[in-house]
């Protein structure tokens, strides 16, 4: 007598590999969708960051949306790079200024899961909720 699967054992197999990846392959790639996420918001206070260093040295920021911004390289040079890139995040959020003010909006693109995951991250929200006033808040004030 031969040692062999049978036909019903093979698919039992197969069913249960079908099961299997059909709840892992959506736990992954939403996984993959929050790590992205968590890299653009990283991407985003290193901009925040390059314009808070531009407002100390230069005393105010230069005003309109950011990527319109002639010294863009000077300014921030990181969303530069990204925006150059044509990476998803700089079409997700809006960044404009005034001469003491980070406005951050969403964008009007809601279908891109990135965008829907950026926005939940509980710094971008706050940052779009309320701004980043950079005068009026000094150590010393």
């Amino acid at each position: 007598m031969r040692s062999a699967f049978t036909m019903i054992e093979l698919v039992f197999v197969i069913v249960v590999l079908g099961i299997l990846a059909s709840i892992a392959v959506p736990k992954f790639i939403a996984t993959k969708d929050d790590a992205s996420a968590m890299v653009s918001a990283t991407l985003l206070k290193d901009t925040i960051v390059q314009l808070t260093a531009y407002y100390t040295i230069n005393g105010k920021l230069p005003s309109g949306e950011l990527k319109s911004q002639s010294n863009l390289d000077k300014l921030a040079p990181t969303y530069k790079k990204s925006y150059d890139k044509n990476e998803a995040w700089t079409k997700c959020l809006n960044i404009n200024l005034t001469s003491d003010t980070i406005a951050i909006n969403q964008a009007t693109i809601d279908d891109e899961p990135l965008c829907k995951t950026l926005v939940k991250i509980p710094a971008v929200k706050d940052w779009i909720d309320n701004n980043i006033t950079l005068s009026g808040g000094g150590i010393f004030d």
